[in-house]
């Protein structure tokens, strides 16, 4: 990585983060009461989703319903973790969004560009898998505006997709694998390149600004070259897509 930008000349990229500090995984399946997120089907049902429903099932409704500790230790990673990737304060999504792919299921309906559903230019996608991916259950995107040539981002259990989700054209395809895959998603805007916006989300209704669909997080006075004890700048990935 280059300075303290999170994408330079790759599509996407991911980076491993410490579990024991950011119990993601954990903290779900307590909260679902399941030993294996990847079973998750075996337990609950959902329709089949669409545009309308991708976000309103009682699935998912379950799903927001994790206690605080979670959001505690959501607050935290984007303090302590994400943050120093940009090197300054930031705006960030003040609930992230949490999504499921059952089997023979999709977990968003539509290929898009978050830009087409009113988010801004600015904005960096931060994916997190709760359970192992794979080529069928995982996040497709193309490796720039306009490619088309749509590759699987199979991000470990303990790793963050980074991607501009306004650029890049992304979706899944049909979960042919027999496993579900449970992952949270959020957004964050460098707070020198950040304004409110009258748009409102579509699956949050809420407006794009501070106090709202976002949160402020001010810049910290620890260096914001290093996440979790590691150069930022020698950082490398092991499933980068070029």
């Amino acid at each position: 990585m280059e300075g303290h930008g999170v994408l330079s000349e790759r599509a996407w990229q991911d980076l491993p983060y410490d579990m024991r500090k950011y119990p993601f995984d954990q903290l779900m399946r307590t909260h679902l009461g399941v030993e294996a997120l990847e079973d998750l089907h075996e337990y609950h049902n959902a329709p089949r989703l669409t545009s309308e429903n991708e976000q309103a099932t009682d699935l998912h409704r379950l799903l927001y319903k994790i206690g605080q500790e979670f959001y505690d230790v959501y607050t935290r990673f984007v303090a302590d973790w994400v943050r120093p990737l940009f090197g300054e304060g930031l705006v960030y999504q003040s609930r992230p969004n949490f999504r499921f792919q059952l089997p023979g299921d999709v977990a968003v309906a539509e290929w898009h560009r978050d830009s087409d559903v009113g988010h801004h230019a600015s904005e960096t996608n931060i994916w997190i898998p709760l359970t192992t991916v794979n080529e069928r259950n995982c996040v497709w995107l193309e490796s720039a505006h306009g490619a088309r040539d749509f590759k699987p981002a199979v991000v470990s259990v303990g790793s963050a997709l980074i991607f501009k989700a306004t650029d890049l054209l992304h979706g899944n395809v049909k979960n042919t694998s027999g496993r579900t895959r449970v992952s949270f998603e959020f957004r964050v805007i460098k707070a020198s390149e950040y304004q409110d916006r009258d748009e409102v989300s579509v699956n949050l209704s809420k407006r794009f600004a501070v106090g709202d669909y976002f949160e402020r997080m001010p810049a910290s006075t620890a260096s914001e070259c290093r996440v979790d004890g590691t150069d930022l700048h020698r950082a490398t990935s092991d499933t980068l897509q070029e």
